[in-house]
């Protein structure tokens, strides 16, 4: 059994006091990417996200689900062998915690 590609996806709008909390939470051992989705903030989350390594996104269109459907897209375009077998969503303000993952946040992305 091989080890499974994990992706997580975050949408985020003016989180730049906590996207490097979350960032710094996700464990590097099981997650291959971090996808950050930044949608129009207007405070240094990018910066934030690039300099904790996360790849970054732009998504003009405002809302939380046009930020997901970005990343999601960001996916899809990855050679098939590169794609995730599990992706996960949490939340850039902090207030999901990445321990609470197991429970709540793992997605198979071939149910989409």
């Amino acid at each position: 059994m091989h080890k499974p590609i994990i992706h997580v996806i975050i949408p985020v709008f003016n989180e730049e006091k906590s996207i490097g909390l979350v960032l710094a939470d996700i464990p590097k051992d099981w997650v291959q990417e971090v996808i950050v989705c930044n949608n129009g903030s207007s405070d240094n989350t990018a910066e934030v996200a690039l300099a904790a390594g996360a790849t970054v996104l732009y998504q003009p269109n405002k809302g939380y689900g046009n930020a997901c459907l970005k990343g999601m897209e960001y996916i899809q375009q990855k050679p098939t062998a590169e794609q995730p077998d599990i992706l996960v969503f949490l939340d850039g303000d902090y207030r999901q915690l990445v321990s609470d993952v197991p429970d709540s946040a793992f997605v198979q992305l071939s149910v989409y």
